[in-house]
């Protein structure tokens, strides 16, 4: 479940942009307006920027969310994967401070996705600890098929815990995979947003009244009580909590 927590304005026309031709130039000389001048500038200093320093532009947050249930009703612990690298700032910050719940695992990867390294190390760190006393009894796991979770390294890593592994079909994981029925999922992320919302709300402070120049301020959200300062954005230990 991939938790998207962006902030950048997005026009509504679906992203398709109408383009308009220039009439042809009459002359071989081209002149260069001041404002033209400075445009290009700003474009340049732009690219220049390195990619982290161009992803904070729009201060775009995103994190994936693992999430799995048994049979049972028990609720494995949630695995978040944040955008970093390993052995990186993100990586020493989650494992060095304390304050991260200890009842989520972590882990990092460039884009916050579930590639071949993350999800084996979900197996070890939510997977395995939770099959070590059902060596006797076995255990079962139900995966839709996602071309990570087939990988020969990720089903022969399964099978060593002594899980035994089946597929859903494609197009059957709304009617099969647990939490997609009754849309589980959607109602995760309807209220990780919710919270989301309510943390910029109560560290605005009364932002629409004292909000300075530069400062966003919208009223209300998508439960409405109050104004919310989009420029407060909580840090990966605020998600994780």
């Amino acid at each position: 479940t991939a938790v998207d927590l962006s902030t950048d304005v997005k026009s509504e026309g679906g992203g398709s942009t109408a383009s308009t031709s220039s009439p042809p130039a009459t002359s071989s000389s081209t002149t260069t307006t001041p404002e033209a001048a400075s445009i290009r500038k700003k474009i340049a200093t732009i690219k220049k920027k390195s990619k982290d320093d161009r992803a904070t532009i729009g201060d775009r947050q995103r994190c994936t969310v693992l999430i799995g249930v048994t049979m049972s009703g028990e609720k494995l612990p949630p695995f978040l994967i944040f955008r970093g690298r390993a052995k990186g700032r993100i990586q020493r910050e989650y494992k060095g401070k304390t304050e991260y719940p200890k009842t989520c695992k972590y882990a990092v990867q460039e884009n916050a996705w579930m590639d071949k390294s993350v999800f084996l190390e979900w197996i070890e760190l939510v997977w395995k600890p939770f099959c070590r006393d059902k060596v006797q009894s076995g255990t079962y796991i139900l995966m839709d098929e996602f071309s990570v979770h087939m990988m020969t390294d990720c089903t022969d890593r399964l099978r060593e815990c002594g899980t035994k592994i089946d597929f859903i079909m494609g197009g059957y994981n709304d009617k099969l995979q647990v939490l997609d029925v009754g849309n589980i999922t959607d109602m995760f992320k309807d209220f990780v947003k919710e919270e989301f919302d309510e943390f910029q709300r109560s560290s605005s402070n009364g932002a629409s009244s004292v909000a300075g120049e530069g400062s966003t301020v919208t009223s209300g959200g998508s439960g409405g009580g109050g104004p919310v300062s989009r420029d407060k954005k909580p840090t990966r230990c605020d998600i994780a909590k």
